[in-house]
Protein backbone atom coordinates (compact mmCIF):
# COMPACT_ATOMS: atom_id res chain seq x y z
CA UNK A 1 0.00 0.00 0.00
CA UNK A 2 1.37 3.45 -0.94
CA UNK A 3 2.25 5.90 1.79
CA UNK A 4 0.64 9.35 1.74
CA UNK A 5 3.93 10.98 0.64
CA UNK A 6 4.43 8.45 -2.20
CA UNK A 7 0.87 9.01 -3.39
CA UNK A 8 1.34 12.78 -3.38
CA UNK A 9 4.57 12.44 -5.38
CA UNK A 10 2.83 10.31 -8.00
CA UNK A 11 -0.04 12.78 -8.30
CA UNK A 12 2.42 15.68 -8.79
CA UNK A 13 4.39 13.67 -11.37
CA UNK A 14 1.19 12.81 -13.26
CA UNK A 15 0.13 16.47 -13.29
CA UNK A 16 3.56 17.53 -14.61
CA UNK A 17 3.52 14.90 -17.37
CA UNK A 18 -0.05 15.86 -18.33
CA UNK A 19 0.97 19.52 -18.57
CA UNK A 20 3.97 18.65 -20.73
CA UNK A 21 1.80 16.49 -23.01
CA UNK A 22 -0.83 19.20 -23.45
CA UNK A 23 1.81 21.84 -24.16
CA UNK A 24 3.50 19.57 -26.66
CA UNK A 25 0.20 18.84 -28.38
CA UNK A 26 -0.52 22.54 -28.84
CA UNK A 27 3.05 23.16 -29.98
CA UNK A 28 2.62 20.57 -32.73
CA UNK A 29 -0.41 22.47 -33.97
CA UNK A 30 1.56 25.71 -34.52
CA UNK A 31 1.22 27.08 -38.06
CA UNK A 32 4.10 29.48 -38.80
CA UNK A 33 2.43 30.84 -41.96
CA UNK A 34 -0.85 31.70 -40.20
CA UNK A 35 -1.81 35.33 -40.78
CA UNK A 36 -2.02 37.53 -37.69
CA UNK A 37 -3.29 40.97 -38.71
CA UNK A 38 -2.49 44.17 -36.85
CA UNK A 39 -4.92 45.08 -34.12
CA UNK A 40 -7.45 47.93 -34.49
CA UNK A 41 -8.78 48.88 -31.04
CA UNK A 42 -11.28 51.44 -32.41
CA UNK A 43 -13.66 49.26 -34.46
CA UNK A 44 -16.04 48.44 -31.61
CA UNK A 45 -16.10 52.04 -30.37
CA UNK A 46 -18.84 52.77 -32.91
CA UNK A 47 -21.29 50.50 -31.08
CA UNK A 48 -23.57 51.09 -28.11
CA UNK A 49 -23.34 48.13 -25.72
CA UNK A 50 -26.28 46.75 -23.72
CA UNK A 51 -25.98 43.63 -21.56
CA UNK A 52 -29.01 41.53 -20.57
CA UNK A 53 -28.90 39.33 -17.46
CA UNK A 54 -31.28 37.57 -15.08
CA UNK A 55 -32.07 41.00 -13.64
CA UNK A 56 -33.67 41.89 -17.00
CA UNK A 57 -35.73 38.69 -17.20
CA UNK A 58 -33.43 36.03 -18.61
CA UNK A 59 -33.93 32.71 -16.77
CA UNK A 60 -30.18 32.05 -16.57
CA UNK A 61 -26.79 33.49 -17.48
CA UNK A 62 -25.63 30.71 -19.81
CA UNK A 63 -27.00 31.46 -23.31
CA UNK A 64 -26.30 28.93 -26.06
CA UNK A 65 -28.50 29.59 -29.13
CA UNK A 66 -30.30 32.47 -30.85
CA UNK A 67 -32.33 33.28 -33.97
CA UNK A 68 -34.77 35.86 -35.30
CA UNK A 69 -38.05 34.57 -36.74
CA UNK A 70 -40.07 35.94 -39.65
CA UNK A 71 -42.12 38.13 -37.31
CA UNK A 72 -39.04 39.79 -35.85
CA UNK A 73 -39.03 38.03 -32.47
CA UNK A 74 -35.66 37.06 -31.03
CA UNK A 75 -35.66 33.46 -29.74
CA UNK A 76 -33.00 32.51 -27.22
CA UNK A 77 -31.87 29.06 -26.12
CA UNK A 78 -30.73 28.62 -22.52
CA UNK A 79 -30.23 25.68 -20.17
CA UNK A 80 -33.11 27.14 -18.16
CA UNK A 81 -35.66 27.22 -20.95
CA UNK A 82 -36.63 28.69 -24.32
CA UNK A 83 -36.96 32.48 -24.28
CA UNK A 84 -38.78 34.89 -26.62
CA UNK A 85 -37.75 38.56 -26.66
CA UNK A 86 -39.83 41.27 -28.33
CA UNK A 87 -37.38 44.08 -27.59
CA UNK A 88 -38.98 44.86 -24.24
CA UNK A 89 -39.99 41.69 -22.41
CA UNK A 90 -38.48 38.23 -22.02
CA UNK A 91 -40.97 35.34 -21.94
CA UNK A 92 -39.69 31.91 -20.88
CA UNK A 93 -41.14 28.63 -22.12
CA UNK A 94 -40.46 25.45 -20.11
CA UNK A 95 -42.29 22.92 -17.98
CA UNK A 96 -41.66 25.23 -15.04
CA UNK A 97 -43.70 28.04 -16.62
CA UNK A 98 -46.41 25.87 -18.25
CA UNK A 99 -46.81 22.10 -18.04
CA UNK A 100 -47.73 21.85 -21.73
CA UNK A 101 -44.07 22.51 -22.56
CA UNK A 102 -42.43 19.15 -21.88
CA UNK A 103 -38.83 20.38 -21.59
CA UNK A 104 -36.54 22.33 -19.31
CA UNK A 105 -33.80 23.48 -21.71
CA UNK A 106 -33.22 24.80 -25.24
CA UNK A 107 -29.80 23.96 -26.64
CA UNK A 108 -30.26 24.45 -30.40
CA UNK A 109 -32.75 26.41 -32.54
CA UNK A 110 -33.99 26.46 -36.13
CA UNK A 111 -36.68 28.45 -37.91
CA UNK A 112 -37.54 26.43 -41.02
CA UNK A 113 -38.83 27.47 -44.43
CA UNK A 114 -42.44 26.67 -43.43
CA UNK A 115 -42.39 28.91 -40.36
CA UNK A 116 -41.94 26.20 -37.74
CA UNK A 117 -39.62 26.72 -34.76
CA UNK A 118 -37.47 23.69 -33.93
CA UNK A 119 -36.01 23.46 -30.43
CA UNK A 120 -33.33 20.92 -29.59
CA UNK A 121 -33.05 20.09 -25.89
CA UNK A 122 -30.20 19.10 -23.62
CA UNK A 123 -31.13 15.47 -23.08
CA UNK A 124 -34.88 15.79 -23.66
CA UNK A 125 -35.10 15.32 -27.41
CA UNK A 126 -36.68 17.78 -29.83
CA UNK A 127 -39.79 20.01 -29.86
CA UNK A 128 -41.38 21.62 -32.91
CA UNK A 129 -43.50 24.73 -32.41
CA UNK A 130 -45.57 24.55 -35.59
CA UNK A 131 -46.87 27.56 -37.47
CA UNK A 132 -50.47 26.44 -36.74
CA UNK A 133 -49.84 26.67 -32.98
CA UNK A 134 -49.47 22.95 -32.24
CA UNK A 135 -46.38 21.37 -30.68
CA UNK A 136 -44.78 18.10 -31.75
CA UNK A 137 -42.18 16.22 -29.72
CA UNK A 138 -39.51 13.73 -30.76
CA UNK A 139 -37.24 11.73 -28.47
CA UNK A 140 -35.31 8.47 -28.58
CA UNK A 141 -38.57 6.49 -28.49
CA UNK A 142 -39.51 8.22 -31.77
CA UNK A 143 -36.21 7.37 -33.43
CA UNK A 144 -33.79 10.11 -32.38
CA UNK A 145 -30.32 8.60 -31.88
CA UNK A 146 -29.79 10.59 -28.66
CA UNK A 147 -31.77 13.00 -26.49
CA UNK A 148 -29.10 15.71 -26.50
CA UNK A 149 -29.63 17.75 -29.68
CA UNK A 150 -26.54 19.84 -30.42
CA UNK A 151 -27.39 21.21 -33.86
CA UNK A 152 -30.25 21.65 -36.34
CA UNK A 153 -30.08 22.46 -40.06
CA UNK A 154 -32.56 22.44 -42.95
CA UNK A 155 -31.44 21.09 -46.33
CA UNK A 156 -32.55 22.16 -49.83
CA UNK A 157 -35.38 19.58 -49.81
CA UNK A 158 -36.89 20.84 -46.57
CA UNK A 159 -35.59 17.99 -44.43
CA UNK A 160 -34.38 19.06 -40.99
CA UNK A 161 -31.13 17.40 -39.95
CA UNK A 162 -30.76 16.67 -36.26
CA UNK A 163 -27.21 16.41 -34.91
CA UNK A 164 -27.06 14.79 -31.50
CA UNK A 165 -24.46 13.67 -28.98
CA UNK A 166 -24.91 10.08 -30.19
CA UNK A 167 -25.69 10.14 -33.89
CA UNK A 168 -27.25 11.93 -36.84
CA UNK A 169 -30.64 11.74 -38.56
CA UNK A 170 -33.04 13.94 -40.49
CA UNK A 171 -36.79 14.45 -40.28
CA UNK A 172 -38.75 14.82 -43.50
CA UNK A 173 -41.56 17.30 -44.08
CA UNK A 174 -43.95 14.40 -43.53
CA UNK A 175 -42.48 13.77 -40.07
CA UNK A 176 -40.52 10.60 -40.88
CA UNK A 177 -37.20 10.07 -39.10
CA UNK A 178 -34.48 8.91 -41.51
CA UNK A 179 -30.92 7.78 -40.80
CA UNK A 180 -28.68 8.70 -43.76
CA UNK A 181 -26.64 5.81 -45.10
CA UNK A 182 -22.86 5.70 -45.11
CA UNK A 183 -21.86 6.55 -41.56
CA UNK A 184 -21.58 2.92 -40.47
CA UNK A 185 -19.14 2.19 -43.30
CA UNK A 186 -16.91 4.94 -41.92
CA UNK A 187 -17.33 3.64 -38.36
CA UNK A 188 -19.17 6.83 -37.39
CA UNK A 189 -22.79 5.80 -36.90
CA UNK A 190 -22.75 7.05 -33.28
CA UNK A 191 -20.85 10.31 -33.84
CA UNK A 192 -21.19 13.41 -31.71
CA UNK A 193 -22.24 16.27 -33.99
CA UNK A 194 -20.78 19.71 -33.28
CA UNK A 195 -22.01 21.70 -36.32
CA UNK A 196 -24.15 21.20 -39.42
CA UNK A 197 -24.10 23.31 -42.59
CA UNK A 198 -25.98 23.06 -45.89
CA UNK A 199 -23.93 24.75 -48.62
CA UNK A 200 -25.06 26.56 -51.76
CA UNK A 201 -24.77 23.32 -53.76
CA UNK A 202 -27.12 21.49 -51.39
CA UNK A 203 -24.45 19.37 -49.71
CA UNK A 204 -24.70 18.75 -45.97
CA UNK A 205 -21.51 19.29 -43.96
CA UNK A 206 -20.98 17.70 -40.55
CA UNK A 207 -18.26 18.58 -38.04
CA UNK A 208 -17.75 16.37 -35.03
CA UNK A 209 -15.13 18.20 -32.98
CA UNK A 210 -12.81 15.20 -33.45
CA UNK A 211 -9.50 15.08 -35.33
CA UNK A 212 -9.75 14.67 -39.10
CA UNK A 213 -13.51 14.22 -38.97
CA UNK A 214 -15.35 16.70 -41.19
CA UNK A 215 -17.93 14.89 -43.33
CA UNK A 216 -19.73 15.87 -46.52
CA UNK A 217 -23.03 14.29 -47.57
CA UNK A 218 -23.74 14.44 -51.31
CA UNK A 219 -25.53 12.11 -53.70
CA UNK A 220 -26.74 10.09 -50.69
CA UNK A 221 -23.19 9.29 -49.64
CA UNK A 222 -20.84 10.46 -46.88
CA UNK A 223 -17.17 11.20 -47.48
CA UNK A 224 -14.42 12.69 -45.35
CA UNK A 225 -13.34 16.22 -46.23
CA UNK A 226 -9.56 16.37 -46.59
CA UNK A 227 -9.18 19.89 -47.94
CA UNK A 228 -7.54 21.30 -44.80
CA UNK A 229 -3.83 20.64 -45.33
CA UNK A 230 -2.00 23.48 -43.57
CA UNK A 231 -3.07 22.51 -40.04
CA UNK A 232 -2.01 19.01 -39.02
CA UNK A 233 -4.77 16.66 -37.77
CA UNK A 234 -7.38 19.44 -37.82
CA UNK A 235 -10.14 19.46 -35.20
CA UNK A 236 -13.00 21.50 -36.64
CA UNK A 237 -15.80 22.92 -34.49
CA UNK A 238 -17.17 25.65 -36.79
CA UNK A 239 -18.01 25.82 -40.50
CA UNK A 240 -19.31 28.62 -42.71
CA UNK A 241 -19.77 29.45 -46.40
CA UNK A 242 -19.57 33.16 -47.16
CA UNK A 243 -21.31 35.15 -49.89
CA UNK A 244 -18.44 34.62 -52.34
CA UNK A 245 -18.75 30.83 -51.96
CA UNK A 246 -15.56 30.44 -49.91
CA UNK A 247 -15.58 27.92 -47.05
CA UNK A 248 -14.33 28.83 -43.57
CA UNK A 249 -13.41 26.36 -40.83
CA UNK A 250 -12.66 27.00 -37.16
CA UNK A 251 -9.74 24.74 -36.26
CA UNK A 252 -8.35 24.09 -32.79
CA UNK A 253 -6.65 25.64 -30.99
CA UNK A 254 -7.22 29.15 -32.42
CA UNK A 255 -7.08 29.05 -36.21
CA UNK A 256 -9.52 29.84 -38.99
CA UNK A 257 -8.93 28.25 -42.40
CA UNK A 258 -10.41 29.79 -45.57
CA UNK A 259 -10.66 27.57 -48.66
CA UNK A 260 -11.76 28.74 -52.08
CA UNK A 261 -10.89 26.53 -55.00
CA UNK A 262 -7.25 25.57 -54.66
CA UNK A 263 -6.43 28.48 -52.33
CA UNK A 264 -6.07 27.74 -48.61
CA UNK A 265 -5.37 30.53 -46.11
CA UNK A 266 -4.86 30.18 -42.36
CA UNK A 267 -5.56 32.96 -39.85
CA UNK A 268 -4.50 33.08 -36.21
CA UNK A 269 -7.45 34.64 -34.33
CA UNK A 270 -6.12 34.09 -30.80
CA UNK A 271 -6.33 36.76 -28.12
CA UNK A 272 -3.03 37.70 -26.55
CA UNK A 273 -2.64 36.41 -23.01
CA UNK A 274 -6.09 34.75 -22.83
CA UNK A 275 -6.23 30.94 -22.97
CA UNK A 276 -8.54 29.68 -25.69
CA UNK A 277 -8.75 26.42 -27.57
CA UNK A 278 -11.82 26.56 -29.82
CA UNK A 279 -13.50 28.64 -32.53
CA UNK A 280 -17.19 27.83 -32.12
CA UNK A 281 -18.80 30.02 -34.80
CA UNK A 282 -17.92 32.00 -37.94
CA UNK A 283 -20.17 34.49 -39.72
CA UNK A 284 -19.99 37.33 -42.23
CA UNK A 285 -21.99 40.44 -41.43
CA UNK A 286 -23.93 42.70 -43.81
CA UNK A 287 -20.90 44.96 -44.15
CA UNK A 288 -18.63 42.11 -45.28
CA UNK A 289 -16.71 41.80 -41.99
CA UNK A 290 -16.03 38.38 -40.46
CA UNK A 291 -16.77 37.58 -36.83
CA UNK A 292 -15.03 34.64 -35.14
CA UNK A 293 -16.58 33.43 -31.88
CA UNK A 294 -14.13 31.73 -29.52
CA UNK A 295 -13.90 30.70 -25.89
CA UNK A 296 -11.43 33.56 -25.41
CA UNK A 297 -13.67 36.30 -26.83
CA UNK A 298 -14.59 37.64 -30.26
CA UNK A 299 -12.21 38.44 -33.12
CA UNK A 300 -13.48 40.64 -35.96
CA UNK A 301 -11.64 40.74 -39.29
CA UNK A 302 -12.17 43.93 -41.26
CA UNK A 303 -10.16 45.87 -43.84
CA UNK A 304 -7.06 43.73 -43.26
CA UNK A 305 -7.16 44.29 -39.49
CA UNK A 306 -8.25 42.36 -36.40
CA UNK A 307 -10.33 43.81 -33.59
CA UNK A 308 -10.63 41.86 -30.35
CA UNK A 309 -13.49 41.90 -27.89
CA UNK A 310 -13.03 40.20 -24.52
CA UNK A 311 -13.07 41.14 -20.84
CA UNK A 312 -9.97 43.30 -21.26
CA UNK A 313 -11.86 45.46 -23.77
CA UNK A 314 -15.26 45.54 -22.05
CA UNK A 315 -17.02 42.22 -22.74
CA UNK A 316 -18.96 40.73 -19.81
CA UNK A 317 -17.34 37.30 -20.33
CA UNK A 318 -14.52 35.79 -22.38
CA UNK A 319 -16.45 32.62 -23.16
CA UNK A 320 -18.72 33.43 -26.10
CA UNK A 321 -21.01 30.90 -27.80
CA UNK A 322 -22.76 32.49 -30.77
CA UNK A 323 -23.48 35.79 -32.48
CA UNK A 324 -26.48 36.96 -34.51
CA UNK A 325 -26.90 40.03 -36.71
CA UNK A 326 -30.59 40.95 -36.76
CA UNK A 327 -32.54 42.69 -39.51
CA UNK A 328 -31.75 46.12 -38.11
CA UNK A 329 -28.00 45.50 -38.06
CA UNK A 330 -27.71 44.90 -34.31
CA UNK A 331 -25.35 42.19 -33.09
CA UNK A 332 -26.42 39.82 -30.31
CA UNK A 333 -23.61 38.01 -28.50
CA UNK A 334 -24.23 34.98 -26.29
CA UNK A 335 -21.96 34.15 -23.35
CA UNK A 336 -21.21 31.10 -21.23
CA UNK A 337 -21.72 32.96 -17.96
CA UNK A 338 -22.24 36.59 -18.94
CA UNK A 339 -25.81 36.56 -20.24
CA UNK A 340 -26.46 38.23 -23.57
CA UNK A 341 -25.14 41.46 -25.09
CA UNK A 342 -26.53 43.68 -27.84
CA UNK A 343 -24.22 45.86 -29.94
CA UNK A 344 -26.00 48.65 -31.82
CA UNK A 345 -24.46 51.14 -34.22
CA UNK A 346 -24.37 54.45 -32.39
CA UNK A 347 -24.50 58.02 -33.59
CA UNK A 348 -21.51 58.77 -31.41
CA UNK A 349 -18.16 57.02 -31.17
CA UNK A 350 -17.27 55.98 -27.66
CA UNK A 351 -13.65 56.56 -26.65
CA UNK A 352 -12.71 55.11 -23.27
CA UNK A 353 -10.56 57.16 -20.92
CA UNK A 354 -9.84 56.70 -17.22
CA UNK A 355 -10.73 59.67 -15.10
CA UNK A 356 -13.12 62.62 -15.42
CA UNK A 357 -12.82 64.91 -18.47
CA UNK A 358 -12.81 68.65 -17.75
CA UNK A 359 -12.36 70.26 -21.16
CA UNK A 360 -11.81 69.40 -24.84
CA UNK A 361 -10.08 71.35 -27.62
CA UNK A 362 -9.73 70.48 -31.33
CA UNK A 363 -6.32 70.99 -32.96
CA UNK A 364 -7.15 71.00 -36.71
CA UNK A 365 -3.60 71.74 -37.79
CA UNK A 366 -2.29 68.49 -36.34
CA UNK A 367 -5.53 66.50 -36.58
CA UNK A 368 -5.63 66.05 -32.81
CA UNK A 369 -8.14 66.44 -30.01
CA UNK A 370 -6.68 67.64 -26.71
CA UNK A 371 -8.42 66.51 -23.54
CA UNK A 372 -7.77 67.85 -20.06
CA UNK A 373 -8.60 65.22 -17.44
CA UNK A 374 -8.21 64.93 -13.69
CA UNK A 375 -5.10 62.78 -14.15
CA UNK A 376 -3.39 64.73 -16.94
CA UNK A 377 -3.62 66.01 -20.50
CA UNK A 378 -4.25 63.59 -23.38
CA UNK A 379 -3.93 63.89 -27.15
CA UNK A 380 -6.21 61.81 -29.38
CA UNK A 381 -5.74 61.30 -33.10
CA UNK A 382 -8.75 60.15 -35.15
CA UNK A 383 -8.73 56.36 -35.71
CA UNK A 384 -5.76 56.07 -33.40
CA UNK A 385 -5.39 55.92 -29.64
CA UNK A 386 -4.73 58.05 -26.58
CA UNK A 387 -1.29 59.33 -25.73
CA UNK A 388 -0.33 61.31 -22.67
CA UNK A 389 0.99 64.76 -23.46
Amino acid sequence: MLSTNSLKKRIVLFAMLSSIYISASFAQEAVPEAIKYKSDPTFLNDFVHRTYTTADGLPGMSIVAILQDNKGYIWIGTYDGLVRFDGVEFVTFSRYTDEKYDFASARSLLHDSEGNLWVGHNGEGLSIFKADGSIAKYDTADGLPDGKVNELCEDKDGNVWVGTAGGLCYITREGETVFPEGLAELGLDGITVARLMCDSAGRMWVSTGSENCVLVYANKKFSRFEGITKVGTPTVRAMYQDRSGAFWFGVDPHYVVRIKGEEETVYDVSHEGIPGTAVSMITQDSGGNYWFVTDAGLTVMHNGLFSYYDKTTGAPDNGSNEILEDREGNFWILYNRGGMEKLSAGKFQTVRLDGAVNSICEDKGRNLVWVAADNGVYAYRTNSSWKTA
